[in-house]
């Protein structure tokens, strides 16, 4: 018997079809509504309706051009045109006004800037090739590249924090933080989030933490009122993870980092943490099954800029075992994010002094007595004092991973095992955190070098 194939009557074939093809046509919606948040037409008609020809001339536009972007924005809810040819606004069209409460203009910027549609229209090149097609086209990887050209990073920067001012509240709102706690906002950028988590938690103190040039002027912390309990700390953390916090959030981090990096991040953050402390990732969590949800759709976008992804609670939980965490539990929240906590497993690890080739090297206080004086230890840490004259040497040894305070400025030069040399200097009051690396030391500077390193077991 010949099984022939079901066929669906004509009209309902095209009607998926032209459903699909509508499907793949949402890219012009986006950029018509980035028309409209750069030009700024919602707060042209925000004080009434406005004819296109005053519309045109404000942004100094081409009227039937920019008649065109608007038709085709009010046919999806966004403006309205009345009886006399005047567009309006709407309840669509209004969160694009600057000054609305929850303005949504520079987000609809960000997510919908050049950058992210040219590198989206490349997704089949990111597909066959693994890699993000940005890097290919701007010639830098994504955040290198908002490093060097400071309109985009405005954009981005204006872009975060107007999405955090839409999520921010509902989101520290919906976890229960420990009373008292010494909460540190890892990527907190001007503070919106910890303001928040601060103004609801009136004995928890924080640090906000990130590049210096971002937490220069933490005014969201100032604004909220919460500047007394809150302190704002520049660095860099691939680098070093201030240490002292009950919890460590990761808001809208992790999501932008390849595995192995996120698990670096948090290995760092094992090795500050206290046992019973709580690391929070907030970032989207995207259930199994075909439902729809946003961060499919941003998933994809990150697959094209960054090598980071959008994760299952599977994959967080992963992420978190790997760096000596376990997951547990996960809280939606009333945004697209959900809070996803982890708990210490087991003690803080103490890395050992080996070198790379596995043998054990030596402690820094057995080579150089005279360098390193131990002035406290315990279980949990050994506190070390460093003073050094110009010219004093070291032989090799290692430090577990440290945390080092600068008493007075120094240069150093150290020196790896393979000849190669490195010179840095600090400055007194200056905190950073290193690894543990195998090395010898050298007092270059013209004075007398003075350091505290705090050795975490």
């Amino acid at each position: 018997m010949t099984h022939m194939r079901e066929r669906a009557a004509p009209e309902v074939a095209a009607g998926a079809g032209f459903a699909v093809v509508g499907l793949a046509l949402g890219y012009v919606t986006g950029q018509a509504l980035q028309v409209a948040a750069t030009l700024g037409l919602a707060d042209l008609v925000a004080t009434g309706p406005q004819p296109l020809a005053a519309l045109a001339a404000a942004t100094n536009a081409d009227a039937p051009a920019l008649y065109r972007v608007l038709r085709t924005l009010c046919s999806v809810g966004v403006f309205a045109e009345d009886a006399e040819g005047r567009f309006t606004q709407t309840p669509l069209s209004a969160p694009l006004c600057s000054d609305a409460p929850g303005s949504i203009r520079a987000a609809v910027r960000w997510v919908s800037a050049p950058m992210h549609y040219r590198s989206v229209g490349h997704m089949l090149q990111t597909v066959l090739t693994g890699r993000p097609a940005f890097d290919d086209l701007f010639g830098n990887s994504y955040f290198d590249y908002l490093a060097r050209h400071p309109e985009a990073g405005r954009v981005w920067d204006a872009g975060m924090a107007c999405l955090g001012g839409l999520e921010n509240q509902s989101i520290a709102q919906a976890y229960t933080f420990p009373s008292g706690a010494q909460i540190v906002d890892v990527g907190g950028g001007q503070g919106g989030f910890l303001a928040e988590v601060l103004t609801a938690n009136p004995l928890a103190r924080g640090v906000l933490y990130d590049l210096p040039a971002v937490v220069a002027d933490p005014r969201l912390l100032t604004e909220a009122g919460v500047s007394e309990r809150a302190e704002a700390v520049g660095g860099d953390f691939f680098e070093f993870l201030p240490p002292g916090g009950d919890v460590y959030v990761f808001k809208r981090v992790l999501h932008d980092w390849d595995d192995e990096t996120c698990v670096e991040l948090l290995q760092s953050c094992r090795r500050v943490i206290p046992d019973g402390g709580r690391v929070l990732i907030i970032d989207a969590v995207i259930a199994p099954g075909n439902a729809p949800h946003a961060a499919k759709i941003v998933d994809l976008v990150m697959l094209n800029i960054v090598r980071g992804r959008e994760r299952t609670a599977a994959e967080f939980g992963q992420l978190l075992t790997a760096a000596g965490f376990r997951l547990n539990q996960v809280i939606p929240t009333p945004s697209m994010l959900s809070i996803v906590e982890g708990r210490p497993i087991g003690s803080r690890p103490f890395p050992g002094p080996y070198n790379k080739e596995g043998s054990m090297s030596k402690d820094a206080v057995s080579v150089a007595p005279d360098f390193y004086k131990v002035v406290l230890e315990n279980d949990r840490v050994r506190v070390l004092e460093v003073r050094g004259a110009p010219g004093a040497k070291t032989e090799l040894h290692v430090h577990p991973a440290q945390v080092v305070v600068a008493l007075s400025d120094g240069q150093f030069r150290f020196g790896a095992p393979d000849g190669q040399s490195r010179e840095a200097g600090l400055k007194a009051g200056q905190v950073m955190f290193l690894d543990p690396v195998e090395h010898t030391s050298e007092i270059t500077g013209s004075t007398e070098a003075h350091l505290l390193l705090i050795e975490l077991k």
